[in-house]
């Protein structure tokens, strides 16, 4: 599938690599950026459901949505760490075709 821009890879390179361009670094922050953005809606929608049945419930909603920030960033970070070492092991790019 191509993005619109042919790259070399640390394993195919022939030389030094030039960095990425903005467009590069937006198309592969967006999936991340969305993510972050639908939580903190979630969030927002949870404290105004929850804003007419007092403080408590206000505090819980924003303690538990302090926690599943929490949780989710710790997976997230464990995610990429894994996804780094598995695309180094890839088969495909340890055999030169």
């Amino acid at each position: 599938m191509s993005l619109g821009f042919e790259r070399e890879t640390l394993v195919e390179a022939r030389g030094p690599l030039r960095p990425g361009s903005l467009h590069e670094v937006i198309h592969l922050a967006a999936p991340a950026m969305a993510a972050a953005v639908s939580t903190f809606l979630m969030s927002l929608v949870d404290t105004i459901m929850v804003a007419g049945t007092g403080e408590g419930a206000v505090g819980a909603v924003t303690s538990s949505m302090m926690w599943l920030h929490v949780v989710t960033t710790a997976l997230g970070g464990l995610v990429s760490a894994i996804a780094t070492f598995a695309s180094q092991l890839h088969p495909a790019l340890l055999k030169p075709e």
